[in-house]
This record gives C-alpha cells, sequence and structure tokens, in this order.
C-alpha cells in the first residue's frame, strides 16, 4: 500500500477468516457455513477460492477479526524458530520488533519451546512484553541492545536472533551477539544483506 516493498506485491492480503460458502469435488473436511481460516493471496475481498489444504477449522472461541491475526504470524514464526533455527529448551533468543504480529508469534513459540526470550519494542509498547512474561525488554529504536544483552547473559549472548531490523548497524550489532554456532533468521523485506555483504563477514 505504501510503495515500501521491493519487489512485485501482489494483491492486498495474505490471510483471511469467515464462513464457507461452497466447497468442491472431493473436499470433505468442510461443509457450508463452517467458520474457517485460510491462507490466500488476495484475501482483501467479500469472497475467495481456496485449496483446501490452506484452510483450517476456526476455533470458537476467536472472532472472526481475531482469528485473521493469525495464520501468516504464527505459521512465519514456527517456520523460523523450529525449522530453521532448531530451537531448543535452554536456548536464549533475542527476537526483534517483538511487538509486531510475527514478534508476538515468536515470544509465544519461543517460550513454549523453554527458551528464554530477550525482546526489542519501542519503548511504548513494553507493557505488551511484560504482559507475555518477557522479562528482558530492550529499545528497538537504538543500538543499545547488544551491550544490554551481553550484560544481561554475563558476557555469553544468545543462541538465535530472529531479525526484522535493517537500520544501519543493526544486523552488523545482532551478530555480535550471537554465541558460537548461533542462529541469525532474517525476516525483513526490505534492505536485507545481500551475498556481497555476507561474503564479506566471512572475510572478517
Amino acid at each position: 500500500v505504501l510503495g515500501l516493498y521491493p519487489k512485485e506485491a501482489g494483491l492486498l492480503g495474505l490471510e483471511c477468516a469467515g464462513k464457507v460458502v461452497a466447497v468442491g469435488e472431493g473436499v470433505t473436511n468442510f461443509q457450508v457455513d463452517d467458520e474457517a481460516i485460510a491462507m490466500i493471496g488476495g484475501s482483501f475481498s467479500q469472497f475467495v477460492t481456496v485449496n483446501a489444504a490452506m484452510v483450517v477449522a476456526m476455533p470458537k472461541r476467536f472472532s472472526f477479526a481475531e482469528a485473521a491475526t493469525i495464520p501468516s504470524a504464527f505459521l512465519t514464526a514456527d517456520y523460523t524458530l523450529h525449522y530453521l533455527a532448531k530451537i531448543q529448551p535452554g536456548d536464549r533468543i533475542l527476537i526483534h520488533a517483538a511487538t509486531g504480529g510475527v514478534g508476538q508469534a515468536a515470544v509465544q513459540i519461543a517460550q513454549q519451546a523453554g527458551a528464554e526470550v530477550l525482546a526489542t519494542a519501542s519503548p511504548k509498547k513494553w507493557d505488551v512484553l511484560k504482559s507475555l512474561g518477557v522479562k528482558y525488554i530492550m529499545n528497538s529504536r537504538n543500538l543499545d541492545f547488544a551491550e544490554q544483552v551481553m550484560e544481561f547473559t554475563q558476557g555469553k549472548g544468545v543462541d538465535i536472533v530472529l531479525n526484522s531490523l535493517t537500520s544501519p548497524g543493526f544486523i552488523e550489532k545482532s551478530l555480535s551477539i550471537l554465541r558460537l554456532k548461533g542462529r541469525f533468521v532474517e525476516i525483513s523485506k526490505r534492505n536485507v544483506w545481500d551475498r556481497k555483504l555476507w561474503h564479506k563477514l566471512d572475510q572478517m
């Protein structure tokens, strides 16, 4: 919408929640009037046609608005932490921009995995993280987090960084606090380091 995405953004919407109004041949797990959550590009619409594999039943405790916030945030967090970062009980993880959709999902998934969460966010959003049980909270608007992480961890650093901050210095500082064999997972869409920058780092 803002024209900031560097590639072809496609139609608006990645996910939705609503009622099933029709089912295709061979679909047996859904019926008309079922409440469902789905992932589909262009979902900012009154009606969408979705592959049944991309649809799940909507829990009764959710409103449609709440349910529509679940798919991309939680799937992204789950994929990055479990499949890519191989998060384990006892890991320390720094989650940048932790009050965003993916950030809040990542906090919950990391806690469920038995990891210790450190997080950054703008100060006015810190209460959100406190309500999620996050003990170590830092400012996402400056680079002080790196020194604070080392202080919180008695100089040991973190095992995982889930990064979405690409302003100058943030990636370098985040890498500097990773332990040996630590995992840096990038989910930002803009100003991401390219192969040349990573190669330069390898030579250092």
